[in-house]
Formats: structure tokens, sequence, C-alpha cells
């Protein structure tokens, strides 16, 4: 099941997402990245994951469309 968030994302720490796809801009640095985007495969901007290991903090990451 796809899920989708429309627009840009700031993760906010301790929260998990369930989004399969952002279609704008995601902010994860100040997530808990090793959880919180556990069905992410799309991101539709850029993706700053400033200190996430992006393997285990997105394992199902895909495709970014812009800059990680």
């Amino acid at each position: 099941m796809k899920l989708e968030f429309k627009g840009d994302l700031t993760a906010e720490a301790g929260k998990v997402y369930e989004y399969t796809e952002v279609t704008g801009y995601l902010d994860a640095s100040g997530a808990d990245t090793k959880t919180a985007f556990p069905k992410l495969t799309s991101v539709g901007g850029y993706l700053d994951a400033r200190g996430a290991d992006t393997k285990t903090a997105f394992p199902k990451l895909t495709s970014v469309g812009g800059y990680l």
C-alpha cells in the first residue's frame, strides 16, 4: 500500500513515519533515523539525513529526486 506525504517534511525526534513516499524534500536530520522511516521508498526533492546511517535508516529507499 502506497502512503504518500504531499509536500515537504521535517521529521520529529521519536516519531515513526509510515510513508512510502515524500513528494517534496525530507529533513530527517533531527529524527531518530534508525527507526523513523522503515517503509520509505522515494523522496521527490532532497534528503537531509545528516548523522544517519542511511542503509539502516532508510532500508527500502530507492529514489531521491535531489541531493542526499
